[in-house]
């Protein structure tokens, strides 16, 4: 039987390995090597067209209970999932992780006290979980789930040290409600860092410019998780806030984006100077999962606002010859409203056996379902077979997906750009994963 829990503290759990401790300090940790192959389409590891061992991670928590009610807790994460640029210039910051070894990417990626007043009420300070869904707190930990890849549709690899953690606090609970069951609670606050070389970053990237910067303002949010009479049943409703999220970038003025020789030659360009873009984001999170005997079942829905804003209304390109009529693009305020969800289903023939499968479907503007755009949907199909050995810890997957779409992809993956209007990725594809992971 599995165990998926809203945890109150860093947990390594679901794996029979123990924790380490030394002069009380509880140390434990997780580990994994992935391989993906994609038939098509640069997706989830740089080079994963020919085949990428850059499907990586490493943890490393620590854990000192210093009274009844007091505990500090940390972790140490670094990873290469992903297709964080290589080149990018800038200062490197312990405790803005990067997410990406090849760049250097180890940081302290989790560091909190936590006092517990009650089982109603407790409070946490530092750099803390964001609580969202059934899998964001325990994402990394290959040990609390069957699949190799968890459903991209709702739990989007790309914005990983987007998503998981904010530098603020968060207070938490669990309240009895008598023949209802309980519900656990979780309420959460603060802003993160961006590194200019991270996931998130790279996927504002194209040739058209230079990012310059990125900040976000706040985020907020919170979970509530209602576990039902019936035994292995819950629910959950998680919402979270991003307000101000700020990019600024330049304008790549060598760019041709326009030329022809009739009735003379003829080019235009992008022009020599800076952009920002504000963005703010809602994101609502509907789950429900049941255990049942060596059953598992799971279904999430996530649905995202988003409202961005520009510095400037009109983008105007550069002529060459400078008499040319002006070419311009305009900049205006926008919102979309996108959605993800999945259904997954596992089964345990065998204690160190677990075989299943999910779809995982994107879109990414509700307005526009019937799209036949595919750069606007990714719809992904998995199986997958998870095998622990009789060494403690150490277990192995192989996943297999068929997908159709491509929105899930970064922009210079699935077009030339944001000037761009046609897809240049491949509608129908598929990729396979294979993965061993050890947590102890």
């Amino acid at each position: 039987m599995r165990l998926i829990t809203i945890v109150p503290t860093l947990l390594v759990a679901a794996s029979a390995a123990q924790a380490v401790e030394f002069h009380g300090v509880e140390i434990s940790g997780f580990a994994s090597l992935g391989y993906v192959n994609s038939s098509s389409n640069e997706y989830l590891a740089e080079g994963s067209e020919s085949g990428s061992w850059q499907m990586n991670n490493v943890g490393l928590n620590f854990g000192y209970q210093a009274t009844d009610r007091l505990r500090f807790a940390a972790q140490i994460y670094a990873s290469n999932l992903g297709n964080a640029g290589e080149d990018a210039q800038y200062e490197d910051d312990f405790l803005a992780p990067t997410y990406s070894w090849k760049n250097g990417g180890v940081g302290l990626d989790l560091l909190f006290a936590q006092y517990t007043v009650a089982d109603e009420f407790g409070i946490r300070l530092g750099r803390v979980k964001q609580p969202f869904g059934l899998y964001n707190e325990v994402r990394d930990i290959d040990a609390v789930r069957g699949s190799a890849t968890l459903p991209q549709a709702v739990y989007d690899d790309r914005s990983r040290e987007y998503d998981f953690a904010v530098n603020g606090g968060s207070i938490f609970g669990s309240i009895g409600a008598g023949k209802a069951g309980s519900f656990d609670y979780q309420v959460f606050g603060g802003t993160i860092d961006v590194s200019l070389n991270g996931s998130v970053a790279n996927q504002y990237v194209t040739p058209e410019f230079t990012l310059e910067e990125v900040t976000v303002g706040s985020i907020y949010g919170g979970q509530l998780i209602w576990n039902a009479p019936i035994d292995g049943l819950r629910f959950g409703f998680s919402m979270r806030q991003t307000r101000d999220r700020d990019a600024k970038v330049a304008w790549n003025s060598d760019l041709v984006v326009a030329s022809g020789v009739v009735p003379i030659p003829y080019s235009y360009s992008l022009p020599d100077e800076s952009m920002e873009a504000s963005t703010d984001t809602d994101n609502y999170m509907l789950s429900v999962e049941f255990t049942y005997d060596s059953f598992l079942f799971q279904a999430e829905y996530l649905r995202t606002d988003m409202t961005q804003s520009y510095s400037t209304s009109k983008l105007t390109l550069v002529a060459d010859p400078a008499f040319l009529d002006e070419q311009s693009y305009e900049l205006t305020d926008d919102r979309s409203i996108s959605e993800g969800w999945y259904v997954m289903a596992s089964y345990r023939p065998v204690e160190q056996i677990e075989l299943g499968g999910f779809g995982s479907f994107y879109t990414a503007d509700i307005a526009n379902r019937s799209t036949k755009n595919w750069n606007d949907y990714q719809n992904d199909f998995a199986l997958f077979a998870r095998v622990d050995t009789n060494v403690e810890g150490l277990m192995f997957k192989v996943e297999g997906h068929v997908v159709r779409g491509t929105a899930l992809l970064d922009v210079p993956d699935k077009q030339a750009g944001y000037l761009a209007s046609e897809p240049t990725a491949d509608e129908n594809w598929h990729y396979i994963v294979v993965k061993a992971a050890y947590s102890f």
